[in-house]
């Protein structure tokens, strides 16, 4: 129980030592739309590990870049949580502290919206399909996962209704947030899909097609 306890506060402190530090902002016109995309894990945390060694944070990288991309030729300014394989939050690495910075790093930019894109893992190797996942307070957050479920629906041809959460990086971003897994590097049908540079950008596209659906109803 001691250690508990330790841990949960070295979460806090480190929750809180990024606070001084403010990365730059980037330039957005007035009224106009700033996405924080977030791939998952990152550096010495490689998030869930699929057959063969498949690591989710090189999938959640992948896919989040070709959704960047897609994003950028429409005119939507986007900021990454991290640039490449390193984690997220600057200083030593706590994963309580890096999560909270990628939420932290969407209120410092005063961002529209945060996407964290991840990949699923579970035990029996059965589940398959895309979820995401909202923070159930928020009605704006269940939107945008109504929104991002449909292209990716149509894109894999999987359908799971998007599910509450409270990750901390949704409860803590103050603006609409979902968490997005991709699908399951546990099952050898999505693992396929995940690892093919096809269906990454495919499902990048995807990704950025649900936001561009969120942000137009939205007005944005």
């Amino acid at each position: 129980m001691r250690w508990r306890w330790l841990w949960a506060l070295a979460g806090l402190v480190g929750g809180w030592a990024f606070l001084g530090w403010h990365p730059p902002r980037v330039t957005v016109a007035a009224g106009r739309p700033l996405v924080v995309l977030d791939p998952g894990h990152g550096g010495i945390d490689p998030g869930a590990v699929g057959a063969g060694g498949v690591l989710e944070k090189t999938v959640n990288w992948e896919v989040t870049v070709a959704a960047a991309r897609v994003l950028g030729r429409r005119g939507v300014a986007v900021v990454l949580t991290r640039q490449g394989d390193t984690t997220a939050a600057p200083g030593p690495y706590l994963v309580v502290r890096d999560l909270r910075y990628r939420a932290f790093l969407a209120r410092h930019r005063g961002a529209t919206l945060l996407v964290s894109i991840h990949s699923n893992a579970e035990p029996s190797g059965r589940a398959v399909g895309p979820i995401v996942y909202y923070y159930a307070p928020s009605l704006a957050s269940r939107a945008l996962a109504d929104a991002l479920t449909a292209p990716l629906t149509a894109v894999t041809g999987i359908y799971h209704a998007p599910r509450p959460a409270r990750h901390l990086v949704l409860v803590e971003a103050g603006v609409p947030a979902v968490t997005v897994e991709l699908g399951f590097l546990t099952a050898a049908a999505d693992r396929a899909r995940l690892t093919s540079p096809t269906w990454q950008a495919r499902l990048g596209a995807a990704v950025a097609q649900g936001i561009l659906r969120y942000l137009a109803e939205r007005g944005g």
